[in-house]
């Protein structure tokens, strides 16, 4: 389990920063799907493995409407190559067996840097659900928006700017 989160992490920062390219493998590859998760974790994992495999077009069709600035963030610089239709396939059955959380109104999650993040109750219900996946610091929300599932990347965003701001500055991001 350590090892899956260290992997993950790793994968996660490693090749997050690349834009697909027309002829990738990213849309003849459909991501995995758990017989028994939610549609909430249903949507984080499609949106995890489109993050981690470069599919702009499916990370549009799964994060609750961003700028265009602001989701430069989630598809990254124009650089390197897309991953290998084998690399893609590795990676959306990493995403598709990773744990996934969904946390309860009131529950309480400590901050890797101290303090806690206590669920509020407005954001969980019907149409709104708190998910903490195996690896990731902090809990990902996911809203339903006209009737389909979406990932509120705003804290993605946030910490790939502060890693932005950091490597300007020479240091690396605190994890």
């Amino acid at each position: 389990m350590k090892r899956h989160i260290v992997v993950f992490s790793t994968l996660l920062s490693a090749i997050g920063l690349a834009l697909p390219h027309a002829a990738s493998p990213l849309q003849q590859i459909k991501p995995a799907r758990a017989a028994s998760q939610s549609p909430p974790e249903a949507a984080l994992r499609a949106f995890l493995s489109a993050m981690l495999t470069h599919d702009a077009i499916a990370l549009r069709n799964l994060t609750q409407p961003v700028s265009e600035a602001d989701f430069r963030y989630l598809v990254g610089p124009a650089a390197g190559k897309p991953p290998s239709a084998e690399m893609v396939r590795k990676l959306r059955a990493m995403v598709a067996s990773m744990g996934i959380k969904s946390l309860k109104q009131g529950e309480v999650v400590p901050r890797p840097h101290g303090g806690d993040i206590t669920v509020p109750s407005d954001s969980v219900g019907p149409d709104r659900a708190m998910l903490l996946p195996d690896g990731m610091p902090l809990p990902i929300a996911v809203q339903k928006v006209k009737g389909k599932w979406r990932v509120d990347a705003i804290s993605i965003i946030a910490a790939r700017k502060a890693a932005e701001r950091m490597s300007k500055k020479g240091r690396p991001p605190q994890r």
